[in-house]
């Protein structure tokens, strides 16, 4: 496999972008570049609202800035090139290369993970 030029990553926070909504989304099942996106499915979407635990959650000026601030010291740390970072109120876009050395291409998904639920 070659290693690509840099990652595109995008997450949402909690509860803000659910599965069935129009316009689509992906998930484990549906995450291949090129293939199709899972179709709106209003009930779905209904499902999954009526699953969440907690309110949806959005990122007010000061959490973007905590978020955006924690990406930027991951990067540094791990040695990834962060080429850009957008950080919204109920999303973050995450363009970043990580150096060959990484062995795996969920290392930079994961690290997202651990460091999102460390604050």
């Amino acid at each position: 496999m070659s290693v690509p030029l840099a990652y595109f990553i995008t997450f949402t926070t909690y509860g803000t972008w659910l599965h069935g909504r129009d316009p689509a989304s992906v998930d484990r099942d549906h995450n291949i570049p090129g293939t199709p996106f899972l179709p709106a499915n209003p009930d779905l979407e209904e499902w999954r609202r009526q699953s969440l635990r907690e309110d949806p959650y959005f990122l007010d000026e000061a959490r973007r800035r905590i978020v955006l601030h924690t990406i930027q010291e991951v990067s540094t740390h791990r040695g990834w090139r962060l080429w850009a970072v957008h950080v919204r109120t109920n999303h973050v876009h995450i363009v970043v290369t990580a150096p060959p050395k990484t062995k795996r291409p969920n290392t930079v998904r994961t690290e997202r993970k651990r460091t999102s639920r460390k604050r």
